[in-house]
């Protein structure tokens, strides 16, 4: 299945190079980036939306060996689509958090500007699951488990594990410190907010965020991860 999926992309050349070129830009001046945009043109939210699939279907891509070794059928074409689908939404309650946030701050953006905002900073997704990726391969069986993984004891335990785990904790740790950093300026052109208004729209919005994450959309991701993997035949 993600040979399909790479042929798939590779079928739209076009589209690849367009979105490279974006994803290269976000990532090293998000700001003149946002500052490009016209969110008040369908087609730039449409870009907006194909993006942050490109993205999601590349997180996953990044993930199969994770999943293959927690025998996790991600790669069939159900999970595909349900993955990519409660990706996006997940996505699109996260914008949403941050849209109100920034107007309880005072911002002025529009609703469309800040969804379109968000689905073009997923860029830093597969970026971060890259650097995070031996993280990830230990982290996922204890997450299918539901222990308290956020605990300081459960993070120092995990960094304790390799040096490996320890560059890859703190490589993740930094790429994300930066998207945070994005996301402030980004918001910060898009509501018209100043950078002590967008910085504390930000950590509103991140606290908003963990509790989506916490609700939402980890139980969801679970309840995908143990569907699928207890459909995987068992060997004798």
């Amino acid at each position: 299945m993600s040979d399909r999926i790479i042929d798939v992309l590779l079928a739209q050349a076009d589209l690849l190079k367009e979105n490279l070129s974006r994803f290269f830009l976000i990532i090293t001046d998000p700001q003149g980036f946002v500052r490009t945009i016209n969110f008040d043109d369908q087609a730039q939210i449409i870009g907006a939306s194909i993006f942050a699939a490109l993205m999601s279907l590349a997180n996953l891509v990044i993930l199969l060996p994770v999943y293959r070794l927690n025998q996790v059928q991600a790669s069939s074409e159900s999970y595909v689509i349900i993955d990519t689908v409660t990706t996006y939404l997940g996505w699109f309650l996260y914008g949403t958090t941050f849209h109100y946030c920034a107007r309880v701050i005072g911002g002025s953006g529009k609703y469309a500007a800040s969804i379109g905002t968000w689905m073009f900073l997923t860029a830093f997704n597969p970026l971060c699951t890259i650097v995070l990726l031996p993280v990830a391969a230990m982290l996922q069986p204890a997450l299918m488990k539901q222990p308290d993984i956020w605990s300081p004891g459960f993070q120092l335990h995990l960094l304790a594990q390799s040096p490996g785990i320890a560059v890859s904790y703190v490589g993740g740790m930094l790429i994300y410190i930066w998207y945070m950093i994005s996301l402030s300026r980004a918001y910060g052109v898009v509501h018209g907010l100043s950078s002590v208004r967008s910085a504390a729209a930000t950590l509103l919005g991140l606290l908003g965020m963990g509790l989506v994450i916490q609700f939402v959309t980890m139980p969801t991701q679970e309840i995908l991860w143990l569907a699928y993997k207890s459909i995987v035949p068992q060997s004798s």
